[in-house]
């Protein structure tokens, strides 16, 4: 294997550490201008390129008035189509596999002591932009054992047995780079979990960061050039020590690094390979933006024009205001303005520059916006809202995203759980290790009650009601468990009112009538007992309530 230029001075040995880390490095590098470019289009900040404004042939007074286009002609689909993605990725909470309903607790707990809502919700952003995001689980903040790393400043191999965190140490001045491995025995069984830290003395950070605007839009703007903007990590990192071992044996338990990616199918989001639509979708705006501004100001002309200087019979040198022989200032004479009068010479002729149909650029811009909802599988009407169609014909448009929502879902499902699991273990619950957690997943689409009423009537006496509230119904464990208590609470009341209404009717038909006094003897005896006996046995019923 040939020898390369490691960032690690003395470390060029292949499949070394320096190695690794190396590749990690330059692999995060090589990523930076496409994510700046990226994250300018989600945040509104991508201008048309400069090189489309007309330079030759126009007055650089009106140069600043293109540039200003620029800036104005940019329509914002990307944060659209992320938004429509993110919004329908909510998280329910976790189970066990094992189990047929009912959250794990211990699970549920974790992510909440993690706050995994507000983690999930970046790293999900992460996804739809960029391809990819990342979770640490380690000690340092609390009990608060998941921690969300940006892509901005993480990499990770195929196999995902190497990662590299960038960080930068403001109080020190220093770049610090930590590779994290799993070593696997010969078998490829995992046996060993470490890392190992390098740094460098430097003045400032070199990797940008996401939220210095400037530096972003300037490299965002040299991407898909010839010379993009890349972060070339510099050569003179150390090692900080040797290889550590301990404090990860949470994370070989779980046979992974305390490093997890999430990410889509190609890892490039849902932005990068639509990036010449949206671009020619803004530079269609642009160019619209531009001839209706120049036909507010027409271009006008007087052909016939045969004179350049002044005589003695103009009214100007009549007045005193210009000199017979002086050149005739036509742009002066021919100025425009409220109430102007022009004193046109004989035979001359006004022309004036024709109207420009923009029509056909906004329905060229209208056709690339379909274009860019069926290549994204974006409802149309998220970005066109004057759309107009059936309801039925919304829910099949509906069902690309959907599904891209699921695909997503379970993608991430394997991520949220491995790191769920290993959090648990890093808090001493070591059996979660062996144990097999499933992500519950919100709906990713509104219910429709008419639909899912149909298709219950439907299903009736085919599948059993808790089939359908899971299957058909879409319920999460919560909404289940709040549906059986309300069912016992119905099936109690109905109860109890059988009990009131069966009390009810024994009291009518065991109302006093006339005694039969008359008769005497023993019968008469008999009867008042009796009556007295029935008396007692409904004062008792009244007492206890039965």
């Amino acid at each position: 294997m040939a020898d390369f230029d490691s960032i690690v001075q003395n470390d060029n040995e292949p499949g070394g550490d320096g190695w690794l880390l190396t590749n990690l490095a330059r692999s995060l590098g090589e990523r930076i201008p496409t994510m700046c470019k990226v994250k300018l289009m989600c945040d509104g900040r991508s201008d048309v390129h400069i090189g489309t404004v007309p330079m030759n042939g126009v007055d650089q007074s009106t140069f600043p008035v293109y540039k200003y286009y620029t800036r104005l002609g940019c329509q914002n689909f990307s944060v659209c189509i992320t938004k429509a993605v993110t919004d329908r990725m909510g998280i329910d909470g976790f189970r066990l596999v094992s189990d047929r309903i009912g959250n794990s607790t211990e699970a549920d707990a974790m992510a909440e002591r993690c706050n995994f809502a507000l983690t999930t919700a970046k790293t999900n952003e992460d996804v739809t932009r960029y391809g990819r995001s990342y979770l640490l689980v380690a000690k340092g903040r609390g009990d608060q054992y998941i921690q969300y790393l940006s892509p901005w400043r993480c990499e990770m191999s195929d196999d995902e047995d190497t990662a590299m965190i960038y960080k930068w140490d403001e109080a020190n001045k220093r770049e610090v780079l930590t590779l994290i491995h799993l070593d696997r025995d010969a078998d490829g069984n995992p046996s060993k979990v470490w890392a190992r830290n390098a740094s460098r003395e430097a003045e400032d950070r070199t990797l940008v960061a996401p939220n210095d605007d400037e530096l972003v839009k300037r490299i965002g703007e040299t991407y898909d050039t010839d010379s993009p903007r890349k972060w070339v990590p510099s050569t003179e990192f150390t090692w900080d020590g040797e290889r550590t071992y301990q404090g990860y044996e949470y994370a070989l338990a779980c046979g992974h690094i305390p490093v997890i990616r999430q990410r889509d199918e190609d890892m490039q989001g849902e932005i990068v390979p639509h990036l010449p639509t949206l671009l020619r979708i803004n530079q269609g705006i642009f160019d619209r933006m531009c001839i209706t501004m120049m036909q507010a100001f027409k271009q006008r002309a007087i052909k016939g024009i045969k004179r350049t200087v002044y005589t003695e019979d103009d009214p100007q040198v009549r007045a005193g205001l210009k000199n017979v022989g002086d050149d005739i200032d036509y742009g002066s004479l021919f100025k425009a303005g409220p109430m102007a009068l022009w004193m046109l010479p004989p035979d001359c002729e006004v022309w004036e520059s024709s109207v420009t149909d923009i029509r056909p650029l906004v329905e060229a811009e209208s056709s690339d916006i379909k274009h860019l909802a069926a290549a994204t599988r974006t409802p149309l009407d998220i970005l066109s809202p004057d759309v107009a169609g059936s309801a039925a014909g919304a829910n099949l448009k509906g069902d690309g995203l959907i599904l891209k929502v699921k695909s997503l879902n379970r993608l991430a499902n394997a991520t949220f759980t491995l790191a769920v699991k290993m959090a648990l273990v890093l808090d001493g619950h070591e059996e979660a290790a062996s144990q097999h957690f499933s992500t519950v997943f919100m709906p990713p689409a509104p219910p429709d009650f008419s639909t899912l009423s149909q298709a219950c009537a439907n299903f009736k006496g085919i599948l059993s009601p808790l089939t359908m509230r899971w299957y058909v119904l879409n319920m999460t464990d919560e909404e289940q468990a709040r549906a059986r208590q309300d069912e016992a609470d119905t099936q109690w009341m109905q109860q109890f009112s059988q009990v009131l209404s069966m009390q009810d009717d024994r009291q009518q038909s065991e109302q006093v009538g006339e005694l039969p006094s008359a008769l005497g003897g023993e019968d008469a005896d008999l009867g008042a007992e009796s009556f007295d006996s029935d008396a007692n046995s409904m004062a008792f019923m009244d007492e206890s309530g039965e």
